[in-house]
């Protein structure tokens, strides 16, 4: 998975290969990520899910374009699909 922050001085991509989530997410959900190798921890809230061809994003802020390059606080899930 990519997360992206946007932090107050800079901002950025990251990909870690062990960030865990639930397996079925929905609007409004809010679980902890745990990342990097010195274990930083906070709650992420999914505020809206795009799906971007076989990706989804969770972001924590509305991303109308679905610009990739719009650092706001994403994360990526490789492969998704919506609920039946």
């Amino acid at each position: 998975m990519r997360m992206c922050r946007d932090w107050v001085l800079f901002d950025g991509c990251k990909v870690f290969h062990h960030i865990n989530i639930p397996h079925r997410v929905r609007n409004g959900d809010r679980f902890p990520v745990t990342f990097s190798s010195n274990n930083k921890t906070f709650v992420f809230n999914v505020r809206e899910i795009v799906q971007v061809g076989n990706e989804c994003w969770l972001q924590e802020q509305p991303n109308p374009d679905a610009d990739p390059q719009l650092a706001v606080d994403t994360l990526v899930v490789s492969s998704c699909a919506p609920a039946p």
